[in-house]
């Protein structure tokens, strides 16, 4: 609820829907990890201390579902979704069409999920039996910002595009680089254009991964990138959008893709891929739609990775020329950029005035009424035990490979130790 990620706006977007709906609220806080958490506090009155704690008979998730999995692996932390007498729904972000089959057992266990996209949603209702997937509109607002490319020292007289990703979001799959090629095939040496690069959360020095370094080499080698490292504030995030000209998202995959619809609602063009999470809110009339291939995901992030996903798994490669020709017609074409903006701005106002009905909360209250009459509903909670002893035997299991992988590490440290004695 308090982190500085996507996830962390998207839940105080669910909390602040669920009070204005007049549903009352209690907030169990999860630290998201990586410095992340404890960074907003607008729902302080609302946290407990503990699942416990928690009085009502609903629970909503908003994580990632292998976070959700994590929970369910945590002695302390698994009897959030082991309450018989809970109906337990999830909003989850997922950036794949499979589902890693070593999870299916905790998201089993879910009674209803919350989809925002239809990319999402797709993929949970074609993996889960009889777990009800709820397409939902999620409210975006968003402050109201000033642009101001002073407050960031950024040129007055130049046409600006931004991009931007979180190091720990896998930059595999914003794939920020193909911004960069994209711009420079766009602009070989027009200096009336910029690349900015926002890198939200960034790494310390010594975790940075490879994309972060080959970013660095391209803005050393082109001093019209720039790298923007500072950590800002939400506020301050779509202040640096609305102080550009347009925003581009050439990624592989997006759960939904905030970013874009953020850009969008600020009245920016979003030149992005077409396809994934982000064609839930994105068509022709109101963007910059960029082809694509499909090829086999090939990722930094263990999530993502092949031994979880297995060999299936496959995510978009952006077409860079058709994005180029997009950054040449914009940065060529003001009238164009103000068009393609505008109806971005009103469809995603139209959108807006759609999720503030709240409608997938409606739909979780009203189905919350239906389930305990339901014989599907009490098969589930009468297979909690049997649940929990699984997952006993997992820790048991878990606990051998953490007491097997430490014994090896201490051997390997003895034998080098008297190998330094004897060389």
């Amino acid at each position: 609820m308090s982190g500085n990620l996507g996830l962390g706006v998207t839940a105080r977007q669910v909390a602040a829907l669920i009070l204005s709906k007049g549903f009352p609220l209690a907030v169990l806080d999860i630290d998201p990890g990586a410095g992340r958490g404890d960074y907003d506090h607008s729902f302080h009155e609302h946290l407990v201390s503990s699942a416990e704690a928690l009085p009502h008979p609903i629970n909503l998730f908003v994580l990632s579902p292998g976070s959700l999995c994590a929970i369910a692996e945590s002695p302390a932390q698994r009897c959030l979704l082991l309450r018989p007498d809970c109906i337990q729904s999830a909003v989850l972000m997922w950036e794949h069409t499979i589902i890693p089959r070593r999870w299916l057992s905790t998201l089993q266990r879910l009674d209803m999920i919350v989809a925002g996209s239809s990319f999402v949603q797709a993929a949970f209702a074609t993996r889960l039996d009889g777990v009800l997937t709820i397409p939902a509109l999620f409210p975006l607002r968003i402050p109201q910002v000033l642009p101001s490319r002073q407050r960031f020292g950024l040129p007055p007289d130049v046409v600006i595009f931004v991009t931007s990703l979180e190091p720990r979001s896998d930059p595999e799959r914003k794939n920020p680089l193909a911004a960069v090629e994209a711009f420079g095939r766009a602009f070989p040496a027009d200096v009336r254009a910029m690349l900015v690069i926002k890198v939200n959360n960034p790494m310390g020095e010594s975790n940075q991964p490879a994309m972060m370094l080959r970013l660095r080499e391209a803005s050393a080698r082109d001093p019209r990138i720039r790298i923007i490292e500072e950590q800002y504030s939400y506020e301050q995030v779509l202040t640096l959008y609305a102080a550009c000209d347009v925003f581009v998202s050439l990624h592989r995959s997006e759960g939904f893709g905030l970013g874009l619809i953020e850009a969008m609602a600020l009245g920016k063009p979003v030149i992005a891929t077409a396809w994934s999470g982000n064609m839930t809110f994105m068509n022709s009339l109101n963007s910059c739609l960029v082809g694509y291939r499909l090829i086999p995901v090939k990722a930094t992030h263990r999530e993502y990775s092949k031994r979880l996903l297995g060999r299936g798994a496959v995510w978009a490669d952006p077409d860079i020329a058709d994005a180029a020709t997009w950054m040449t017609r914009l940065a060529q074409d003001a009238s164009l950029r103000s068009a393609i903006g505008s109806s971005a701005s009103a469809w995603v106002a139209a959108y807006e005035t759609e999720a503030e009905r709240g409608a997938f909360l409606d739909e979780i209250t009203t189905r919350s009424e239906q389930l305990p009459h339901m014989p599907s509903y009490q098969r589930r909670k009468e297979g909690l035990h049997a649940w929990e002893r699984e997952l006993v035997r997992g820790d048991k299991r878990r606990a051998r490979r953490e007491s097997i992988t430490s014994r090896l590490s201490q051997y390997r440290w003895s034998v080098k130790r008297l190998l330094g004695k004897h060389s």
